[in-house]
């Protein structure tokens, strides 16, 4: 059996080393687009509060790692990120192949590994000539707190 990956996996692929970042769409052939939302550089607050429930997997973990906690993290460059999770239509679209176990060309792929996802970015580089990267846990978080701290 292949290693899972959660579904949000491929949602987070990020375009990387853009001059001049507005939202855009990739066409990925036979109608099928994968939209980009532009991610502004800035500064906010990685991790999660001291004494917040949940905020490690355990709490002798936590308290060993400080990057836990809140801290300011600054991202010096804007980027693009997929401004939804990837479908199975774009998956397809890019490898040629659909591993997903809940099948629909509008549902997100899953059934991917981490190798799976950067093979996916490699495949979608070579197709649109853009250099397609998974994000840092930085941009994730960044992008994923949509301007909150």
């Amino acid at each position: 059996m292949r290693p899972t990956f959660l579904h949000h996996t491929l949602a987070v692929l990020t375009l990387a080393f853009v001059l001049s970042v507005h939202a855009a769409d990739l066409d990925l052939g036979n109608g099928v687009q994968l939209k980009l939302a532009p991610i502004p550089a800035g500064t906010f607050q990685m991790g999660s509060p001291k004494g917040s429930v949940g905020a490690a997997f355990n709490e002798s973990d936590r308290i060993k790692k400080d990057d836990y906690y809140q801290h300011p993290v600054t991202l010096t460059r804007d980027y693009l990120i997929g401004a939804t999770e990837v479908t199975q239509a774009q998956y397809r679209a890019v490898t040629g192949q659909n591993p997903s176990i809940f099948k629909g060309d509008s549902l997100p792929v899953d059934n991917v590994s981490w190798n799976d996802a950067v093979k996916f970015c490699e495949l979608l580089s070579a197709k649109t000539g853009k250099v397609v990267r998974l994000p840092t846990e930085a941009e994730w978080e960044y992008a994923c707190r949509a301007g909150t701290t």
